[in-house]
């Protein structure tokens, strides 16, 4: 990709709005592999899945142009089965995603590590309803200011699927273990970056 990056100057007493405009490129490549085995005797399909997001730009910071690098590692792999025939189905997973960022004006390289969980349960008491639980663990692990920050969380749904002719009617009820809210403040250089996550 190639674009025009511009950017300003700013300085204690005031924000002087002088843009400069340089041609610079942005390079991306993305990767995807998936490996699944179908078990017909026991109606289970076994999944894994690997993601590669490599991404290389240039920006333009207080006049100087700078790299910034940034690297998105996945592998998942899932399970999912009818063991019961069309009464039960079952389906489980397991996610891990490893981030990292660097820019060429500091030295330290920032690495997050994402781990979740995700498991869902199905039932069909007759032909044309569907109750379901579904349930997702997350553990993420990244730098901050006075070291590692960990958060934690989980949540919970549950909801009904009933289908006739054309058209299905659902109802859900998301996060039964009530709405959580994370606000984590990472010092990188000098940047200041504030994530807020509300998970439902």
């Amino acid at each position: 990709h190639g674009n025009v990056t511009s950017g300003s100057v700013v300085t204690a007493p005031q924000t002087q709005n002088i843009h400069e405009a340089s041609g610079n490129n942005a390079v991306q490549w993305i990767g995807a592999a998936r490996l699944s085995r179908n078990l017909y005797d026991c109606h289970t399909v076994l999944s894994l899945t690997g993601d590669v997001f490599v991404n290389r730009q240039e920006l333009l910071r207080q006049s100087r142009f700078c790299k910034i690098s940034n690297n998105i590692y996945s592998v998942e792999g899932s399970v999912r089965s009818s063991v019961f025939r069309r009464y039960a189905l079952l389906d489980f997973s397991a996610r891990y995603t490893l981030s990292t960022q660097h820019l060429s004006l500091s030295d330290v390289i920032t690495r997050n590590n994402d781990f979740s969980l995700n498991g869902g349960v199905t039932v069909f008491p007759c032909t044309n309803l569907g109750v379901y639980v579904r349930a997702n663990s997350t553990f993420v692990q990244m730098p901050a200011a006075t070291g590692t920050c960990y958060s934690r969380c989980m949540y919970l749904d549950a909801g009904t699927q009933y289908s006739f002719g054309k058209f299905e009617v659902e109802l859900s009820a998301h996060n039964l273990t009530n709405r959580k809210q994370y606000h984590l403040r990472q010092f990188t250089s000098c940047d200041i970056y504030d994530y807020i996550y509300y998970l439902r």
